[in-house]
């Protein structure tokens, strides 16, 4: 893979769709569901750990989840991501979606070049980078789970422009099982319809009520 085009020159000013984590955890809650309720504000020292319907007391509970610690990308569009800013939330309620990134060597060989050619809706592919991300990777876009600003200050790299819609099409089709016909073409006339007559990543204006 090529990431000559992949990747913008300098980190875009703010969190944005597409920036790579340096680390992050990852995660999956297992079943059953456990809690456990710290004896005391500490960060550390003893819990009572048992399944989450058999507590009952008011005091702050955490959920027990397998995990791991590694690169992530956000995948979020800009707008989620700067919502709760926007809102003037406190900054401590603000997240983002990230899902790992892994290296591309961790597949099966058989998937490895379909990956590479964007044929496999549940992995996006990321070429190397020379800082941070050694490898030919791909983000396992089935595992992203929300993760607060606070963790997702050591950014390595953003995508650029053009890897971000590239993103954004991969999401569409992991998310509803539909692949936009490429290149586009009118029904009527045949012509071919480039992606920016089709989509915007603004929603169109809100007509004005009838009087």
């Amino acid at each position: 893979m090529d990431s000559s085009d992949w990747y913008t020159t300098s980190l875009r000013p703010d969190l944005s769709q597409g920036d790579i984590i340096r680390v992050v955890p990852t995660g999956i809650i297992d079943d059953p569901l456990i809690a456990c309720v710290p004896s005391n504000a500490e960060p550390k020292g003893k819990a009572n750990y048992a399944p989450v319907q058999e507590v009952k007391t008011g005091k702050p509970k955490f959920l027990h989840a397998r995990f791991s610690m590694g690169l992530g990308m956000v995948i979020w569009p800009d707008c989620q991501i700067d919502k709760l800013k926007n809102q003037e939330r406190p900054a401590n309620e603000w997240f983002a979606s990230v899902a790992p990134v892994k290296p591309l060597s961790q597949l099966d060989p058989q998937y490895r070049d379909t990956v590479v050619a964007l044929e496999r809706a549940q992995w996006f592919p990321l070429p190397a980078f020379p800082v941070g991300l050694p490898v030919d990777s791909f983000v396992d876009l089935r595992r992203g789970w929300p993760i607060r600003w606070s963790l997702l200050q050591d950014r390595i790299v953003s995508l650029s422009d053009e890897a971000r819609a590239a993103l954004g099409m991969h999401l569409f089709w992991f998310s509803t099982e539909l692949w936009v016909k490429n290149p586009l073409q009118c029904p009527h006339c045949k012509s071919s319809l480039h992606l920016s007559s089709v989509f915007d990543r603004k929603p169109p204006e809100a007509e004005p009520a009838e009087s």
